[in-house]
């Protein structure tokens, strides 16, 4: 997701939700995450929604080791 796709998303939840219309006045655009695409990108996935982000990025770059040898 580039910059512009995540400051027209939070522009429309803006107009809906004063929350998020704070949040964005307070904190700005969430910051745009680059991440892996394919079969690498599948796996973060599921061990990011199973564990901690710090053990999942542990995790991952054992999976990455493993599969480059």
């Amino acid at each position: 997701m580039d910059k512009e796709t995540i400051r027209r998303g939070m522009q429309a939840l803006s107009l809906v939700d004063q929350d998020v219309k704070h949040a964005l006045i307070e904190f700005g655009l969430p910051a745009v995450r680059m991440r892996a695409s394919g079969f690498e990108a599948f796996l973060v996935i599921i061990v990011s929604q199973q564990l901690s982000t710090k053990v999942a990025t542990i995790i991952m770059q054992h999976l990455i080791a493993l599969m480059q040898e």
